[in-house]
């Protein structure tokens, strides 16, 4: 009778500790809280906590390195507190940041990396927009194939800033094959159609250091012509002073 009394309370000790811990596992957690706020309450932030995360609402694709953390601010606006995103969408979509805002009106893809003081961004699809802070006003348009950064603001009130360039081609393909919410196949034909918008880029951009090269070259060569003329100019002033000082000295 004892024994048995033994087993029936071990029995229901069990019990009770697997039904506690089964009532644990379904309570949600803070990252699946937030989660599942995307796309229906605002504003909505999401850590993705222990892995990369999906997000999908409404034609706005948005993947989350592990560790990184964003806010929907929006409909149509969110903000990249921290970490890396890779986002694709087919509607209008805004990232905001502490040093300029990024929006696309259309369908764009884009991956952005947000550092202490630094955001960046590689466009892999459409044409994003920055404007910096403290430059209303001035658009900076970023095609596929370049990459474009802002940083803190400097003593002119305006956060400083990195003209679009070409971006490199192996670090953008390994940072976009870590994020990418397809296929193998799906990656392998979309890296397919960016490499020749890449390369059109990277022409673009050697066409425009080219040029402002070209023109630098022009400048200095302009600035040099100038100089020389001065010198001539004031060589033949001093050789005229000198020959009416002669001048005068054989009147005497």
């Amino acid at each position: 009778m004892i024994r048995f009394r033994s087993l029936f309370l071990i029995a229901i000790f069990f019990l009770d500790v697997h039904v506690k811990a089964e009532g644990h596992a379904a309570q949600p957690g803070h990252d699946q809280a937030d989660q599942d706020c995307w796309g229906k309450t605002i504003p909505c932030a999401v850590l993705a906590k222990d892995g990369k995360k999906v997000l999908e609402a409404g034609g706005i694709r948005l993947v989350l390195a592990a560790g990184s953390l964003i806010e929907q601010r929006s409909d149509d606006t969110v903000q990249l507190v921290t970490g890396a995103l890779y986002a694709e969408v087919s509607k209008p979509l805004k990232i905001s940041t502490p040093y300029g805002r990024f929006w696309c009106e259309a369908e764009c893809t884009g991956l952005f990396t947000r550092a202490e003081k630094l955001i960046k961004i590689k466009s892999l699809g459409g044409q994003w927009s920055v404007e910096r802070l403290g430059e209303t006003g001035q658009v900076y348009g970023l095609n596929s194939g370049l990459q474009f950064w802002l940083s803190e603001v400097e003593a002119d009130g305006k956060a400083s800033m990195e003209y679009p360039q070409s971006l490199p081609w192996l670090p953008t393909v390994k940072d976009w094959a870590a994020l990418f919410p397809g296929t193998p196949a799906q990656f392998k034909q979309a890296v397919s159609v960016f490499r020749q918008e890449w390369k059109l880029a990277v022409e673009h951009a050697s066409d425009i250091s080219l040029k402002s090269a070209q023109r630098l070259l022009a400048s200095r060569d302009l600035e040099a012509a100038k100089a020389l003329a001065r010198q001539k100019a004031q060589e033949r002033e001093d050789e005229a002073l000198r020959r009416r000082f002669r001048e005068r000295n054989y009147a005497q």
